[in-house]
């Protein structure tokens, strides 16, 4: 069964926070309908609005011409302070914020225009903690921390733990695919444990790291970016980039038959001044092209492969993840 609500101006909800409290006061007063899809049609316009949606199966979709038509918008950086005059932290900061089991984001910018990270900390735009999520046609920006897939690492480093996070630190297995989307940030703009199928995205890289993986001890998947384009997003010729480091020991993350500009550190990869993470991550190449692709220089932890792995495969991720018919014909057809 599935409800279409339509947003906008001129339409039944002005806002997506009006459509949220209408959606949970349905709930409030109806039978539970635990496979119910909600569809929210959005209308272009810019949406200035802090979000945290917690429906099992959504579908969010931008009705404009591109993307950048339908913006969702807001500005928390974790160095930021709440009523308290406490810090947000990095958790507390998203612009949208998406728990469920399965998930549609299409047509869409999603941005967290805090600012650069040097003055306002990590200030992440889009957070999920979905179960099987599709993000197809979306525009992702920030600068420290942009995108946060979920779940978090087993243990916080810092004394206050992952502060802000504490209504969803479920540690699921979640997996998400990223198709023909625009991520752009500066610092570990992709991080966390969940599983990622890059498939034809723009990455658009500023000063410092592509991806910060906390992928658990033995899982098949970490990050996969195939066929994409890592360019420079600041039109910084010289070296400012790596492809990635590991936020926690087994970080995994891969760069299959992709374009790498020539920002790119010629190691390819960063340690985080972990020396003993370098055995236990993995990081992978395969079949790049462009000028940041030259791996004479590559760190020797990384791995340059021969033929492209067989469970990389798009059809194969899907299979294992058991992804709904209806997201892998979006992706497949």
């Amino acid at each position: 069964m599935e409800e279409t609500i339509y947003i906008g101006s001129d339409k039944s909800c002005k806002t997506l926070t009006e459509a949220l409290s209408r959606i949970k006061e349905k709930q409030k007063n109806a039978k539970k309908e635990p496979n119910k899809i909600y569809c929210l049609l959005l209308s272009p316009g810019l949406y200035r609005e802090k979000l945290s949606l917690d429906l099992d199966h959504i579908i969010i979709k931008g009705t404009g011409q591109k993307p950048e038509d339908t913006r969702i918008v807001w500005q928390d950086g974790a160095e930021d302070l709440d009523s308290r005059g406490e810090k947000l932290g990095t958790f507390r900061t998203p612009t949208l914020y998406i728990d469920g089991k399965t998930l549609i984001l299409e047509n869409l910018s999603i941005e967290n225009l805090a600012g650069p990270g040097k003055a306002v900390g990590q200030a992440i735009a889009l957070a999920l903690n979905v179960q099987r999520a599709l993000i197809k046609d979306c525009v992702l920006i920030g600068d420290q921390d942009t995108l946060f897939l979920a779940p978090l690492p087993e243990k916080a480093i810092q004394k206050k733990g992952f502060l802000g996070s504490e209504a969803w630190s479920k540690r699921e297995e979640n997996a998400n695919i990223f198709y023909r989307c625009k991520i752009e940030g500066g610092v570990d703009f992709i991080f966390g444990s969940g599983a990622a199928y890059f498939e034809e995205c723009l990455i658009k890289a500023g000063r410092g790291y592509v991806t910060a993986a906390s992928t658990p001890p033995g899982a098949t998947y970490g990050f996969i970016f195939h066929a994409c384009r890592v360019e420079n997003r600041d039109f910084i010729e010289e070296p400012h980039y790596y492809l990635g480091r590991p936020w926690r020991d087994h970080a995994k993350t891969a760069f299959l038959k992709s374009y790498l500009d020539k920002g790119l550190y010629s190691q390819g990869w960063h340690d985080w001044n972990k020396e003993e993470s370098r055995e236990k991550s993995c990081y992978e190449e395969w079949a790049n092209e462009g000028p940041g692709s030259q791996n004479s220089e590559r760190v020797a932890w990384a791995d340059r492969l021969d033929a492209m792995p067989e469970a990389y495969q798009l059809e194969n991720y899907i299979d294992y993840f058991d992804f709904p018919a209806g997201q892998r014909n979006e992706v497949l057809s």
